[in-house]
């Protein structure tokens, strides 16, 4: 009897430990399995091609870095401008955007409706010489905001640049006050600019304007007339003062001084010492 208890209790352990093994090995084969999908490495995405600058500028917008950090200096200025700048894409035509008075190139009023087909699409428009108006105002302070941001890519590099745009900007002024600005200057600050633009806005040499350029667009033919001269000059000066009116220096008028809080120190005043 004794040996066949023995034998049974021997059985029994034998089972245990045989199950007790089953889920050790069941157990390193889940951990297996976990450690294999965990040291997997992710797998690769395919390549993206590089976006096309022309295309992200159309869209509202995405920036190379070095454009996004003038456009962040900028925050009023259009972001495509800025970025068709830096690519040196831009087109002078496109300058009024730049202005306050332009509109920063409001969209409803660059985008035209035309038809394609069976459907309509809309289309950017290019900036005409109507929208500089009839006076260098536009030009002239969008041409500033895109030496602004000109000057912030290319100044450290290109010190002579600086004083190149700013003298460009200058003869057009000059040569506004003599000359029509529709007729004449502004075709020919636009024609230039945009010369500049095909050969690299960098080389400072190429922002010196031509004589022949100059006599192609302002001559004769565009020269302000003495009224127009006079009227350029009358909406530029300043409005006249008006002149003060002296009160006399005697005992007629009381002393506006004396009546404030601290009274009147001037010892060459003769006016009456009193209150009002």
């Amino acid at each position: 009897v004794q040996g066949l208890a023995a034998a049974q209790q021997n059985r029994l352990i034998d089972a245990i430990i045989a199950r007790e093994a089953a889920s050790q090995r069941k157990a390193d084969a889940e951990t297996n399995a976990i450690n294999a999908r965990t040291n997997q490495p992710p797998p690769v995405p395919p390549p993206v091609p590089p976006p096309n600058p022309s295309q992200q500028l159309e869209g509202e917008i995405t920036l190379p870095p070095e454009a996004l950090t003038a456009a962040l200096l900028r925050p009023d200025l259009p972001r495509v401008e800025i970025g068709k700048i830096f690519l040196n894409t831009f087109n002078p035509k496109s300058l009024y955007k730049l202005s306050r008075a332009g509109g920063y190139g409001d969209n409803e009023r660059d985008q035209n409706m035309v038809l394609d087909g069976d459907s309509v699409k809309v289309v950017k428009t290019t900036g005409t010489y109507k929208d500089f108006g009839s006076d260098p105002c536009i030009w002239s302070e969008g041409f500033l905001n895109y030496i602004n941001i000109l000057l912030h890519f290319h100044a450290s590099r290109n010190v002579k640049l600086i004083a190149a745009v700013i003298q460009f900007h200058n003869r057009i002024i000059q040569l506004s006050k003599i000359y029509q600005w529709q007729d004449g200057v502004l075709i020919l600050a636009l024609t230039h600019h945009r010369d500049v633009c095909s050969t690299g806005v960098t080389d400072h040499s190429r922002w010196t304007i031509p004589q022949e350029s100059i006599h192609t667009h302002c001559n004769e033919l565009t020269k302000k007339t003495v009224s127009q001269k006079r009227t350029a000059t009358r909406d530029e000066s300043p409005p006249p003062r008006k002149k003060r009116t002296l009160e006399p220096n005697d005992k007629t008028v009381l002393c506006r001084n004396y009546q404030l809080k601290n009274g009147c120190n001037n010892y060459n005043c003769h006016r009456r010492h009193e209150k009002a």
